[in-house]
């Protein structure tokens, strides 16, 4: 079309059977309704972003001070000062508290906006991994961590949930920020195998310690391994992760070694 502009259009056909079989069909342009849905879905998908940014900026000053608050606590217990004792503790109580607060506002996010019917459209997955670490990057967390992407094709299409499906990739790639050293890589890596997509996400953290590592995806939104300094270790629920990928006909497997990192790998059929 004219200046490169895009069309959608709906095709519903019916029919009639008399002495021979006619099909009719109505075309409808469903351009406007598909970019709207478009454009929400982005907006979802940078609330959530935005959200995950800005919890990490708050949540590692507020865990620096409670660890500071508790190492001044115990050099003042050893003056017998009860009064100054309390009051430090106090300040880390907070820090702890307010810690929790943060966490609960993104799960209850994550887990009301998970709760939306599927409904799939064709999307283009390069495009959309790029533009997800595109947020990343811009953000102040490009200043402690490397993010990388990769594919095999320039282009591939899959039938997905846009909303859902990258709710599945920010997770992933919120849990590998938060085991994660500082200057530290996460990459994502989308390879077309013909008749499916292998889509992986990948870090060199601490790993998962092995005796979590078979009840994974049977936690719905608990955390599933202690954090690093400043981080607390609720996570984004690898339960409902697995679950949206299996409604996408999909699978969800990891391969890790502790100390040395974790990629967890997400297969679509196309």
């Amino acid at each position: 079309f004219e200046n490169s502009r895009e069309k959608y259009v709906k095709v519903s056909l019916y029919p009639f059977n008399n002495e021979s079989t006619i099909i009719c069909g109505i075309v409808e342009d469903i351009t406007v309704e598909r970019h709207n849905k478009l454009h929400i879905e982005q907006i979802n998908y940078r609330k959530n972003i935005t959200l995950e940014v800005l919890s990490h900026d708050l949540k590692e000053p507020l865990g620096m001070m409670k660890l500071t608050a508790s190492s001044m606590e115990k050099e003042i217990a050893k003056t017998g000062d009860k009064s100054l004792q309390r009051s430090l503790n106090f300040i880390a109580d907070m820090c702890d508290r307010n810690t929790r607060l943060i966490r609960s506002v993104i799960n209850h996010e994550f887990i009301k906006s998970n709760v939306v019917e599927l409904k799939k459209d064709r999307l283009e997955l390069v495009w959309e991994l790029k533009d997800a670490l595109r947020y990343y990057r811009r953000s102040r967390l490009s200043q402690v961590r490397n993010f990388k992407f990769s594919s095999n094709k320039d282009k591939i299409y899959l039938p997905l949930d846009g909303m859902k499906f990258l709710q599945v990739i920010n997770n992933l790639i919120s849990n590998s920020i938060k085991f994660t050293d500082e200057n530290g890589t996460i990459g994502i890596t989308a390879n077309d195998l013909g008749d499916s997509v292998i889509i992986s996400v990948h870090d060199n953290g601490r790993g998962i310690p092995e005796e979590m590592r078979s009840t994974l995806f049977e936690r719905a939104e608990q955390g599933f391994r202690a954090g690093l300094v400043g981080r607390d270790s609720g996570g984004l629920g690898l339960g409902i992760i697995h679950n949206i990928v299996k409604s996408h006909d999909g699978r969800i497997w990891f391969e890790t070694e502790t100390g040395k990192g974790t990629t967890f790998y997400v297969e679509l059929p196309k």
